[in-house]
């Protein structure tokens, strides 16, 4: 008997109790993100450059890494900023003929947003929309040239945390660098593949 009676006691205490000190704290969805990330340029286009009338060429196949910070402003809607930076080979050709050469900076800025689909809370695709500029800083001619650049991509995100995710995501960029006496186009056309890491806040 006596046993019944604590038992009851104790039901009773615990149904007194309001309901957040019954249930654990869970924290409220993060709506701010920053990112860290590393990847590489898989293709880095050539480009006709009217000032030197030569052409830069890159090397592809090169390390980049970059940050990024973005808010949620509507469900599955994020926009934010990031920039990146990364260093390749670099010839200046002059009618088939090497007239300078060296390393240069990729360096890029952009205005981002982002739209998450599909999947679940933990495991989900994206895509991805990029507005900014993408420059190129050369040893010769020695100055920092930055063009109109806009990017596409798409990416898998998986939230191992409620407020930690890792992703992987690819971009094609378009760089429209000028073309004043080129023939054609001078588009500079980059693919870049990158695997990084989200805090949410």
């Amino acid at each position: 008997m006596p046993k019944r009676v604590l038992v009851l006691t104790a039901l009773t205490f615990a149904g007194a109790l309001p309901l957040p000190a019954q249930i654990r704290d869970v924290p409220p969805p993060a709506r701010a993100w920053v990112s860290a990330w590393g990847g590489m340029y898989t293709t880095v286009d050539a480009i006709g450059d009217p000032e030197t009338a030569s052409t830069w060429r890159f090397d592809d196949n090169v390390f980049a890494f970059g940050a990024g910070a973005e808010y949620e402003v509507a469900r599955g809607l994020l926009l934010g900023a990031e920039a990146s930076y990364s260093s390749t080979d670099f010839e200046r050709i002059d009618d088939d003929s090497v007239v300078a050469q060296g390393s240069a900076d990729l360096i890029s800025a952009f205005a981002t947003g982002r739209f998450r689909y599909g999947g679940g809370n933990t495991l989900g695709g994206y895509l991805k929309g990029m507005a900014g500029g993408f420059g190129y800083r050369t040893p010769d001619p020695d100055a920092t040239n930055f063009d109109l650049a806009l990017s596409t991509g798409a990416g898998l995100e998986y939230r191992f945390r409620s407020r930690a995710a890792l992703y992987l995501e690819w971009n094609r960029i378009w760089a429209y660098h000028e073309k004043e006496g080129i023939d054609g186009g001078n588009t500079g056309k980059h693919s870049l593949l990158r695997l990084g890491f989200r805090k949410g806040f």
